[in-house]
């Protein structure tokens, strides 16, 4: 039997040590899947959430390759025309599974399985912890390439040209 002490302070630190949960501030796979799952989530949830901001999602680089994405096509539609988390336009339905498969001091690499409108598909994800907190690197599908080389690749195009330097 647990005394009623005992079980006072088993009750006040479960409520405020949020430090023994596991997050994306958590180094290592438990928090790189953390992460993924949280973002899959919030994105493509049924709660009404605002999206979240690029930069907690992505890594710097890639909100870079974005940002000059927008800028160099200047409001127009440029290499990003969907949403890269789900390779997709429109969701309904959504689904995703989550699998940190490697993972090495500040990287990690994950495999997600989609279901969307009645559609399956795979995407790896590469993860990289920076600051103290885990972001995507980059996203692949099963063909093509992926994000960040889509995006250098489109980019480099316009600005060459454009005659315009980086």
């Amino acid at each position: 039997m647990i005394r009623p002490a005992l079980l006072s302070v088993l009750i006040l630190l479960s409520a405020i040590s949020p430090a023994w949960a596991v997050d994306e501030t958590t180094p290592g796979p438990a928090g790189a899947q953390a992460f993924l799952e949280g973002v899959y989530r919030i994105q493509f949830g049924d709660n009404d959430a605002q999206a979240m901001d690029k930069a907690r999602i992505y890594d710097a680089g890639m909100v870079q390759l974005m940002a000059e994405d927008r800028r160099l096509n200047e409001g127009f539609i440029g290499a990003l025309d969907n949403e890269p988390l789900c390779q997709c336009q429109d969701s309904d339905k959504f689904h995703a599974v989550v699998k940190v498969a490697r993972w090495k001091r500040a990287k990690a690499l994950a495999h997600v399985q989609i279901e969307n409108l009645g559609r399956s598909q795979a995407l790896t994800i590469d993860l990289v912890y920076e600051h103290g907190h885990w972001r995507i690197a980059n996203i692949m599908p099963q063909r093509g390439p992926g994000l960040r080389k889509m995006l250098e690749r489109s980019n480099k195009h316009i600005r060459h040209e454009r005659g315009l330097k980086r």
